[in-house]
């Protein structure tokens, strides 16, 4: 529910397959002169006379496929959901993300992590989407990034937090709850 699916796994057995072809293709060139004739098919001379350190490099190749992939820094929205448990939201699934329905300092919230327009604004995955009651204060303090209104009520208006996606932002949830509550009449 909290973070998106992992990635494709297909990737990963396509990448092992190549691996391993490279690695089979490179010992037999390696070993192609002792192999028995019936092993050997006609290759030009000028790939049997570099057969040794052409496999070697296949080989090579091969086993350098084989080593996990770099992983990319995991981050969800681990630190966003706990925040809102704590403070007693309750969170539910909704199509692409989920919705967490609650009150912050006693003024009833919708929080939603949304993925789709609001987030590529922002050119970000997914964002945070606040529905809070009243109307905004003019003027409106706060940087695009850190609450964008995205629509306006008569009796509610909604902010888009794209910057409380990023890993290092999260924290800020509730300081910017507290914030945004303040800036409304």
């Amino acid at each position: 529910m909290a973070d998106s699916p992992p990635a494709v796994p297909t990737v990963g057995i396509v990448r092992t397959l190549i691996a391993l072809g490279l690695i089979i293709v490179g010992a037999w060139l390696a070993a192609y002169a002792w192999l028995p004739a019936i092993a050997q098919l006609p290759l030009p001379s000028v790939i049997t006379a570099w057969g040794i350190p052409l496999g070697v490099v296949l080989a090579v190749v091969g086993l350098l496929l084989l080593r996990r992939a770099p992983q990319k820094p995991a981050f969800g929205d681990g630190p966003l959901l706990s925040t809102l448990k704590e403070a007693g939201f309750k969170i539910n699934p909704i199509p692409n993300g989920w919705q967490a329905d609650g009150a912050w300092k006693g003024v009833v919230l919708k929080v939603r992590k949304s993925i789709g327009h609001e987030a590529g604004r922002f050119g970000r995955p997914w964002t945070i989407v606040v529905t809070v009651p009243g109307q905004p204060a003019e003027p409106w303090p706060f940087l695009p990034e850190e609450g964008l209104i995205v629509e306006q009520r008569d009796n509610s208006f909604t902010v888009a937090m794209a910057d409380l996606s990023r890993p290092e932002r999260m924290h800020r949830l509730g300081e910017r709850l507290n914030h945004l509550l303040g800036q409304r009449h």
